[in-house]
């Protein structure tokens, strides 16, 4: 997926790799030659706000994200089931690999 907005461009080097990645940036993405990017990566500038004429696929399931993630219900739901939110870099800490 590369939603790189309206006044992006992407340059990327002969013999490299790019495997499930995305791109979320509005300006310039420059991936040099024989460059490796590892699975599963997103990079991005920021999350972003598009353009009013710009229609973002990301944003529609950010928004779906972050309702149902703030949902009332579902903050109860997740407390009440002593369920605990981790960010990828807390992963390591919290499971026993």
């Amino acid at each position: 997926m590369f939603d790189l907005g309206p006044k992006a461009s992407v340059h990327i080097g002969e013999c490299a790799l790019l495997t499930s990645v995305w791109f979320l940036c509005d300006e310039e993405i420059s991936i040099g030659a024989y460059t490796t990017i590892s699975w599963s990566v997103v990079i991005m500038d920021t999350y972003r706000m598009p353009l009013p004429d710009f229609q973002s696929v990301y944003l529609a399931e950010r928004e779906t994200e972050v309702a149902t993630l703030t949902d009332p219900r579902i903050t109860t739901y997740i407390r009440e089931s002593g369920i605990r939110l981790v960010t990828f870099g807390d992963y390591p800490k919290v499971t026993h690999h």
